[in-house]
């Protein structure tokens, strides 16, 4: 019984990390949506951003050298979108 309760904690674990992957890639940057999606949408997809002011965010990964912009409008939405290497 020890032993399958170990393996099932190694089993959740793995799980959980696998959870944790990196949220700010370009295949999510691509998800992203002017006129549709809001901040919040952007969060959920992107995760934090490492800048942000009212008109924008900035993303960024140190260890591939990638960076992107989003841009939001008045009301939130997303209005434009940058993808930087």
């Amino acid at each position: 019984m020890r032993r399958y309760m170990s393996g099932l904690l190694a089993a959740a674990v793995l799980a959980l990390s696998a959870g944790c992957a990196q949220k700010f890639t370009q295949e999510r940057f691509g998800w992203i949506r002017a006129g549709v999606d809001d901040r919040e949408d952007v969060r959920r997809v992107l995760g934090d951003p490492h800048y942000r002011s009212s008109e924008h965010w900035y993303y960024e990964d140190p260890e591939d050298h990638t960076s992107a912009m989003i841009y939001f409008d008045e009301q939130g939405r997303v209005s434009g979108k940058q993808w930087l290497n």
